[in-house]
């Protein structure tokens, strides 16, 4: 009957909806930049960072990004110079907490940097070793599309990159954990492909619960409804 048919397409839609329906998630975070790069299609945004010596508070354009130190925040200038052995070029650090803002003049979904912390024992270590964790704010103009926390390993050229949803304009980049022991940030990357919100698979028990469903209104329909 009409009534039937009617009801089980309700059903079958219901599963299928409650199934197969994009579901953002947060922001995917990378520790290896050739999977960022692969997944991203992001590119080099600073090339390789020039020699510039202290700049104060900034800001100062790097390519296509924008540094600058991070207002009401307590830190020193940017020093952009040859820091570390552990990373290539020339790198950024602050004398004091890495606190700084990373801005684009065009909208972002992925950003990305080499990254290296000196360790207890590492002749470049300036004052007493903290192991420091790093919180990481998406913002598009004023509003925070995400953040995230990382910490990576000492004394090793490592990798920090973040792939969103949302597109954004602006990273601030806070040691929420650590001191004066240095951190090191080299090359920047960046890309504005987005990443899509992925269809989630029916589950099992869904995908039973709508077959019961299907067959006990059948059941229903056929007791209740000439055919």
């Amino acid at each position: 009957s009409l009534m039937r048919h009617s009801t089980l397409g309700v059903i079958v839609l219901f599963a299928v909806t409650a199934g197969f329906s994009e579901r953002p998630r947060a922001a995917t975070v990378f520790d290896n930049k050739a999977a960022f790069l692969a997944a991203t299609g992001s590119t080099s945004a600073t090339g390789p960072i020039p020699s510039l010596g202290s700049v104060g508070e900034g800001p100062v354009a790097i390519g296509s990004l924008g540094f600058d130190a991070a207002s009401g925040v307590v830190s020193s200038g940017l020093i952009f110079s040859d820091f570390s052995d552990l990373l290539p070029d020339n790198e950024l650090a602050i004398s004091g907490a890495e606190n700084f803002n990373v801005v684009s003049t065009v909208p972002l979904f992925s950003l990305g940097f080499d990254f290296a912390e000196a360790g207890e024992d590492n002749p470049k270590l300036n004052g007493p070793f903290i192991n420091s964790t790093f919180k990481v704010t998406l913002l598009a103009q004023t509003i925070v599309v995400d953040s995230f926390f990382f910490s990576r390993p000492n004394d090793a050229e490592t990798f920090v990159g973040v792939w969103s949803a949302a597109s954004f304009n602006k990273a601030e980049i806070r040691e929420a954990v650590g001191g004066i022991g240095n951190e090191f940030f080299g090359e920047f990357y960046s890309g504005t492909l987005a990443r899509s919100a992925v269809p989630a698979p029916v589950s099992l028990p869904l995908f039973l619960s709508a077959l019961a469903g299907l067959g006990f209104v059948a059941r229903t329909a056929r007791a209740t409804v000439p055919v």
